[in-house]
């Protein structure tokens, strides 16, 4: 899967959807089978959001990569393709108290644990 900072892993239809709705997107590293667990990486996207909305740096670290730059937390949509569809999932199905999602968006999502 892919990361952050690798951009050709998104979809160019994610990025003009963005570019239309004046909307950011803020990708979400976490860590990896098989590294990680499943515990890891709730825990990573718990942590995620916990710092989403409850964290001053939030703010700050934006605001560092581009300035005049707003979000707004209640116009959220969530989306994932394959294991990030998993994590997007389970963001809604364990949300944060403060998340509002007005959408949710997987792409060949990892929802069912299979064995080879």
């Amino acid at each position: 899967t892919g990361d952050w900072k690798f951009c050709p892993w998104y979809l160019h239809e994610s990025f003009r959807q963005a570019r239309e709705q004046g909307a950011v997107i803020l990708a979400v590293n976490y860590p990896r089978f098989p590294l990680a667990d499943i515990r890891d990486i709730t825990q990573a996207i718990d942590d995620f959001w916990r710092w989403f909305y409850e964290s001053s740096d939030m703010t700050t670290d934006y605001k560092r990569c581009v300035e005049g730059l707003k979000i707004n937390r209640k116009k959220l949509i969530i989306s994932g393709e394959s294991a990030g569809g998993y994590v997007a999932a389970y963001s809604v199905i364990h949300p944060h108290p403060k998340l509002e999602a007005n959408a949710l968006f997987l792409r060949y999502p990892m929802l069912r644990h299979y064995e080879r």
